[in-house]
Order: C-alpha cells, then sequence, then structure tokens
C-alpha cells in the first residue's frame, strides 16, 4: 500500500487500468498493489513508469 498525494487514489486507478491496463485499487487515502507469481519484473517495472507518469 501507498499513498500519492497530488491525486485521489480513485483516479490514480483508473488512470493506470485506461493509459496502462494496470490494475490496482484504492483503499481510504491509499493504493493497494497485490502482486501474485504470475507478474513478472516487467509488470513491476510497467507500474513504476506509469506511477511517475501520473504522479508528475
Amino acid at each position: 500500500m501507498f499513498k500519492i498525494t497530488k491525486k485521489k487514489p480513485v483516479d490514480i486507478v483508473q488512470e493506470l487500468e485506461k493509459k496502462n491496463k494496470i490494475i490496482v485499487s484504492a483503499r481510504g487515502k491509499g493504493i493497494r498493489v497485490s502482486t501474485h507469481f504470475y507478474n513478472n519484473e516487467e509488470d513491476i517495472d510497467k507500474l513504476i513508469v506509469g506511477l511517475k507518469s501520473i504522479s508528475e
């Protein structure tokens, strides 16, 4: 779980899904990322790039 203060969690979830096809969920004032055994390093890199583009 983490928090980005510049935008609402729900907006971040929608942007990640729409722009990057990344599925995360809004939980309270934060974002929940739930990785699984089928996720690989490329998936995590894609998440980080997506988050950086949204938070700028």
